[in-house]
């Protein structure tokens, strides 16, 4: 049968972003019993449920109206699962072997099916989608490479003269290992690496000559082909790098790059490797037993390489009642009048898919291998966000690959997202279920006065108050919570130059808070700089019955005996976001500048100096002018920007108009409607009104943890414990990444607590 319609569709492009395996609204794929169809038209794929029918909406909204069904069968019925095959790249496989493909073009216009034309047009085109990597494959293979680049230690290093004895040493001098060796290119120094929990043996001795010597660039030597793809590490820069002379620093300490072959695994194969081994029951003793769990809310979320940061945050941002009603509500109403192109665009769109494959249930049952038992429960239904990655991930230095990132830094990142895209489609903003006031009290001890400052806040970052013994790794101590909360609210001394009495000298700052958030999020610190290197520091959190109660930690006002200070503003309201000067100070003591250090503790929430660390050198580009966060944060009337937040605009959107406008009220409206879609960065997240509630009691319950194990926030692996109503009672879940299983025992989650989540009661 023919159609017209075949007259005006083409061949894409290379540059075209295909989806030919997965609708882009929801997680119905190619494997389902109804297929999905792809536009012939701009290639977007739909699935053809009775009551979503995102490929029908599709075509209401655009009228394209010509679609090819794509089918994928299965010829194996036993085929075995590979869900857990590690990665080492992204590679796209041939189907031809397992699969057969189906395929049927149909008119939505004509409403016919069936279609074909004598041309062979419309086969070139089918055939085309059939073996173009998706939209979201495509992104994968570009980011899942490390980008690795040289450094400038490489670059300037300077080798030692080589010594007329000089042998390179088949064994670390410092111990009899004869693997995981890594060559010093500076002296020629050959140490063993740092241990993995794979099974690699290392006492880290090449580190420790890096500390005693400060040479910064060492070898894997079993890494080094002749293709010069050989692992190099810089220590100063705490990264894998690029050397563009290897083969001749090599050759100054007798090794001719041409004649080694790789014999030991690289990093990228190591991180991979341990990611996938992780053993998720270790967790709990007695969950071995335990059976894996299913239905609604019991969704996995599948590792596609180094994604299990990304897991364990959507999880627990799903888990709330707040998020569940707010994009589920929205899943249905929202494709009708999405103004973005491509739902794959949308991140509306894909939250509300998130929410759909988590909360529905429809992707989440489980598949017993009856031919072959010994392969247990297959989680083929578990759902892959991709799409949602890819959008998320988009044009940021990090979260753009396919690298193992920070938890925590990721829900920065998300929450910051949510929240302006949210207030620009004026949506309901979720994430200010996280917000509340912290108040500062600064108080001169020469003239005792005191100032007091005020800053909206979504999290808080607690250090421990005792630390371990860096070279001890096997001393574990136990601190309660309460006891990491009265260090963050105590008073802190500090050097401040004080307005009222004209000098520099000591000062008390502390922390309180005027008001508690529905949903209090609180990062714990574990990683810590030991001469200049980062340590995670093993320390156990305990509290009593899961709860905490915070009214001590109100901020109950000003007393009237206090000879306060105010700045010569309308508007006690500090209109800078808040900045831990502590790790200002430190970053400061590094040699990054102030305002390099500023801008990265903000970025990064201030989680720690690693982070900022991490951030600074990460967009560096972007720091080159000392000005940028003075002319980002100038002083600007807070009565005028609490004229235009009244009128339902941002803070930022304020102050950024109010710039533009050189203060002038009226001015600065004008310039606001005249440009709405203009890019503003939003460094604060202050919101009309104020955030949290001052109401007491103050009593929180803990309801989910996100964990880490391994040795640094770039490497391990993230799991989440939510607690959830199962089997008509509470109980906490372990949500590795695409299992979920009961525990039942939750004390060695917080010997491994990274994020804590406290919902108030």
């Amino acid at each position: 049968m023919s159609c017209s319609h075949i007259l005006q569709i083409h061949t894409p492009d290379a540059s075209q972003d295909i989806y030919n395996r997965e609708c882009t609204q929801c997680f119905d794929s190619w494997d389902n019993s109804l297929g999905i169809d792809v536009c012939l038209f701009c290639f977007n794929a739909g699935c053809l449920d009775e009551q979503r029918h995102h490929a029908l909406t599709h075509f209401e909204r655009t009228q394209h109206p010509l679609v090819v069904n794509i089918k994928r069968i299965a010829k194996n019925a036993d085929r075995k699962n590979k869900s857990l095959e590690k990665q080492t790249k992204l590679v796209i496989e041939e189907d031809i072997e397992t699969y057969d493909i189906q395929t049927c073009v149909k008119c939505y216009s004509c409403k016919v099916s069936d279609i074909c034309d004598e041309s062979g047009h419309l086969k070139n085109i089918i055939n085309y989608i059939l073996s173009s990597p998706s939209s979201v494959q495509k992104n994968e293979i570009k980011s899942w490479e490390q980008e690795i680049t040289c450094c400038e230690h490489a670059f300037s290093l300077f080798q030692d003269e080589r010594a007329n004895d000089y042998r390179l040493s088949s064994s670390c001098v410092q111990c009899d290992l004869k693997e995981n060796l890594w060559l010093c290119l500076q002296c020629g120094n050959v140490g063993c690496g740092r241990r993995q929990n794979i099974g690699i043996e290392g006492n880290g001795h090449a580190l420790l000559h890096f500390e005693e010597t400060s040479h910064p660039i060492s070898v894997k030597l079993g890494t080094i082909t002749p293709e010069g793809s050989v692992d190099i590490y810089c220590y100063l820069c705490n990264d894998e790098i690029l050397d563009p002379d290897l083969a001749d620093h090599l050759k100054h300490w007798g090794i001719d790059i041409n004649e080694h072959e790789k014999v030991e695994k690289n990093l990228i194969e190591l991180q991979l490797e341990q990611n996938m081994k992780w053993d998720f029951v270790s967790f709990d003793s007695n969950s071995k037993n335990e059976k894996l769990l299913f239905g609604p809310g019991l969704v996995g979320l599948k590792n596609f390489g180094n994604t299990c940061y990304l897991s364990s945050v959507l999880q627990v941002l799903f888990s709330f009642k707040v998020f569940q009603e707010r994009y589920m509500s929205s899943f249905e109403e929202h494709p009708l009048h999405c103004k973005f192109s491509s739902p794959s665009l949308c991140l509306e769109c894909q939250l509300n898919k998130i929410a759909d494959g988590l909360i529905s249930g429809r992707y989440s049952t489980s598949t017993e291998n009856i031919d072959s038992p010994e392969e247990g429960i297959r989680y083929e239904n578990a759902v892959t966000p991709s799409m949602f990655k890819m959008l998320v991930g988009k044009n940021h230095p990090e979260f753009s690959t396919m690298k193992q990132q920070d938890s925590f830094e990721f829900l920065l990142h998300l929450s910051k997202l949510i929240s302006q895209k949210s207030r620009a489609s004026n949506l309901y903003d979720p994430t200010t279920v996280f917000r509340f006031r912290l108040e500062q009290r600064l108080q001169c001890l020469s003239c005792m006065c005191v100032r007091y400052s005020s800053h909206d806040q979504d999290n808080i970052s607690l250090s421990f108050p005792t630390k371990n013994d860096p070279d001890d790794k096997s001393i574990l101590k136990e601190i309660s919570l309460e006891e990491c909360l009265d260090f963050y609210t105590s008073d802190e001394s500090i050097v401040y130059f004080c307005k009222s009495c004209g000098e520099k000298g000591n000062a008390n700052r502390r922390n309180l808070f005027s008001t508690f958030p529905e949903i209090f999020v609180i990062n714990i610190q574990r990683f810590e700089l030991i001469n200049w290197v980062p340590r995670k520091l093993d320390v156990s959190i305990i509290f009593p019955e899961e709860k905490i109660n915070l009214d001590k930690y109100l901020f109950e006002g000003i007393p009237s005996d206090e000879n306060v200070l105010f700045d010569d503003q309308k508007s006690s309201i500090s209109n800078e976001p808040f900045i831990n000067m502590k790790y200002c100070e430190q970053l400061l003591n590094i040699g990054f500048t102030l305002t390099q250090s500023k801008k990265a503790l903000i970025e990064t929430g201030n989680s720690g100096v690693e982070e900022a660390m991490s951030w600074i050198l990460s967009n560096g580009d972007s720091l080159n002018d000392d000005n940028t966060f003075e002319s980002v944060y100038s002083e600007i009337d807070g009565e005028q920007i609490k004229i235009l937040e009244d009128m339902g605009f941002s803070s930022s959107q304020a102050r950024k108009a109010l710039k533009e406008a050189d203060s002038n009220t009226e001015r600065a409206i004008e310039w606001l409607f005249s440009h709405p879609d203009d890019d503003i960065n939003d460094f604060e997240i202050n919101k009309n009104g104020m955030a949290g509630s001052n109401k007491l009691p103050a009593t929180y319950k803990c309801q989910a943890i996100i964990c880490h194990k391994g040795g640094s926030v770039h490497a391990g692996h993230y799991v989440a414990f939510i607690k959830k109503h199962i089997f008509d009672k509470e109980e906490w879940l372990l949500f590795n990444d695409e299992k979920v299983s009961q525990v039942s025992d939750i004390n060695e989650a917080h010997k491994t607590s990274y994020i804590y989540f406290f919902q108030r009661i």
